[in-house]
C-alpha cells in the first residue's frame, strides 16, 4: 500500500493491472478514516461556522466526483471507482501531512501573537477548509487524468 508516492500505483491504474486485492487496504483505510471523522464531529462541539462550512463540502464533493469523471475520460473512461478510492486515498494522506504542519505553524503563531486567542474556526476557518477541499479534489482529478493515457508524464505539481 503506498500512502506518498504515485507514480507506482498511477502506472498499475493506467495499466490496468491494479488488482482487487491491492485495492481492498485503500478502501479499508478510507472507510476507518471517515468512521473516525463522523466520531469526531459527532463528538465535538459545533459552532455557526462548523456548520456553514459543511455547505460548500457537499457541492464541492459533488462536483469533484463529477469532474473526477471528466478527467477519467468520461463514458469512455474506466475504472473512475477504483482510480477515485486508491489516488483520493493517497492525495488526502499527504494534504493532512500537508495541513497538520500549516496548522501548527498558524495556531502557534496565532496564540503567540494574540495570546487571547481561543483556536475558534470563525470565517478564516471556512475560508481554509474550502479551499483545502478545493485543492484536494483538483489533485484528484489531475492524477486521475494520468492514468488515462491522454496525458503521458507527472503533474507538474505534485503534493
Amino acid at each position: 500500500m503506498r500512502f506518498l508516492r504515485y507514480e507506482p500505483i498511477k502506472t498499475k491504474l493506467r495499466e490496468r493491472t491494479l488488482t482487487e486485492r491491492e485495492a481492498l487496504p485503500y478502501l479499508a483505510a478510507n472507510v476507518g478514516l471517515v468512521a473516525i471523522a463522523l466520531l469526531m464531529i459527532a463528538s465535538g462541539e459545533q459552532d455557526k461556522w462548523d456548520e456553514l462550512s459543511a455547505l460548500p463540502s457537499v457541492f464541492i464533493t459533488v462536483g469533484g466526483v463529477l469532474y473526477a469523471y471528466r478527467q477519467n475520460g468520461g463514458a469512455s473512461g474506466y475504472d473512475i471507482v477504483l482510480k477515485y478510492l486508491v489516488l483520493g486515498f493517497i492525495v488526502s494522506v499527504r494534504t493532512v501531512l500537508a495541513v497538520l504542519v500549516v496548522s501548527t505553524l498558524f495556531l502557534f503563531s496565532a496564540f503567540w501573537i494574540f495570546p487571547e486567542y481561543e483556536g475558534d474556526s470563525g470565517p478564516v476557518g471556512v475560508i481554509f477548509w474550502t479551499c483545502v477541499e478545493l485543492f484536494v479534489v483538483e489533485r484528484i482529478g489531475r492524477h486521475i487524468r494520468d492514468t488515462t493515457g491522454t496525458y503521458g508524464g507527472p503533474s507538474a505539481f505534485v503534493p
